[in-house]
């Protein structure tokens, strides 16, 4: 249960990270796109780091080896 809440606190943060592309475009104030975008970061960034101790070492290891494009040049080469 601990692996699954922790994968979807990453996924959650990647969200986060794509909606920091929206806010140039929102019809608010200079300063408001500031503070909203600078909330985004911190919360994407806190949630990816909270959902990486929940989920545990192992699946951050996976995901690791998943994502690392070494692994995907070997991969190709078998």
């Amino acid at each position: 249960m601990h692996k699954r809440i922790g994968i979807a606190l990453i996924a959650l943060s990647c969200v986060l990270y794509v909606a920091l592309v929206v806010v140039p475009f929102l019809p608010v104030g200079a300063e408001s796109q500031v503070v909203l975008a600078t909330g985004l970061a911190i919360s994407s960034e806190g949630t990816f780091w909270l959902g990486c101790l929940v989920a545990g070492r192992s699946i951050i290891a996976y995901l690791g080896n998943k994502l690392w494009p070494a692994y995907w040049r070997a991969k190709a080469s078998t």
